[in-house]
């Protein structure tokens, strides 16, 4: 590991000996995995320290770097990620009939790599609490770590269905548009690809009202709730199951694609890198 990154700090410099100029485009503050943060955070900070400029998606991961690494606000530029609107294929696919699930049945998704960080097994717990009858969950995706051991109890559950495997990206969004709901009930999280391209697909999402989602999501296209609250989780789930409203209105979903368009991105990391 130290030999990683002396080499990667030593091209870093090389480069920047060369005058070339360096962009680093921050997608988290940390590693999902790490085993020394004291390490991790003195590395990013001369790497973030030797760079031209910092592209984050949110300005909330801005304020997060800014507090964090004490780097200084006019090196960091903020460019929202964009939507993924027909970037995955469609094949029409039925899910709910690939899963043997009752078509009036409302389904919830939860959908990616499943670890632990990502809330998993307290969407499980949640679901199972709850009278479940009108509703089926959905859990889709490579388990990592010892996850497929925990969440062996709720295996053979009636109104859970487990797909765990990767889910390719030609299937990704038949399995989104099968269901109502995408349940995105992270612990930790600084940007989420699954939560845009689920309403990107038109599917609200379920999700903590963390400072990122509350950037890119409204009532319209978002359920909020407050992750430090206990039984949020299962009241929103329960309100989902007997309050019916998944749809996102028209306006909403324009609005949002608007916000997130490429268009807008490639013309904003353009002046950025022109900047420099």
């Amino acid at each position: 590991m130290y030999f990683k990154i002396v080499m990667f700090l030593s091209i870093l410099f090389f480069l920047k000996l060369r005058k070339a100029k360096v962009v680093w485009t921050v997608h988290n503050l940390y590693p999902h995995k790490y085993r020394w943060k004291r390490l991790e955070k003195k590395v990013r900070k001369i790497i973030m320290s030797r760079c031209d400029k910092l592209i984050v998606a949110a300005y909330s991961i801005k304020a997060s770097i800014i507090n964090e690494f004490g780097i200084s606000s006019d090196k960091i530029d903020v460019v929202l990620h964009g939507h993924y609107k027909g970037v995955y294929p469609t094949k029409h696919k039925d899910f709910r009939g690939e899963y043997n699930i009752n078509p009036k049945k409302i389904i919830f998704l939860f959908v990616g790599a499943i670890k632990e960080y990502k809330g998993v097994l307290e969407l499980l717990d949640n679901f199972v609490k709850i009278d479940n009858s009108n509703g089926h969950l959905i859990i889709a995706g490579k388990t990592y770590d010892n996850m497929e051991q925990l969440i062996e109890p709720y295996i053979g559950h009636k109104n859970i269905t487990f797909d765990l495997r990767f889910i390719p990206d030609e299937e990704l969004s038949d399995l989104i548009t099968s269901s109502d709901y995408v349940v995105l009930p992270y612990k930790n999280i600084t940007t989420s690809g699954t939560a845009i391209l689920a309403v990107s697909l038109k599917r609200k999402i379920i999700c903590p009202s963390s400072p990122f989602m509350k950037e890119y999501f409204d009532s319209h296209t978002a359920i909020m709730y407050d992750s430090k609250r206990t039984n949020e989780l299962m009241n929103i789930l329960k309100n989902c199951l007997y309050q019916h409203n998944q749809v996102i209105p028209e306006n909403s979903y324009q609005n949002f694609l608007h916000k997130l368009s490429w268009t807008n991105i490639a013309k904003q990391i353009k002046s950025i890198y022109y900047s420099i």
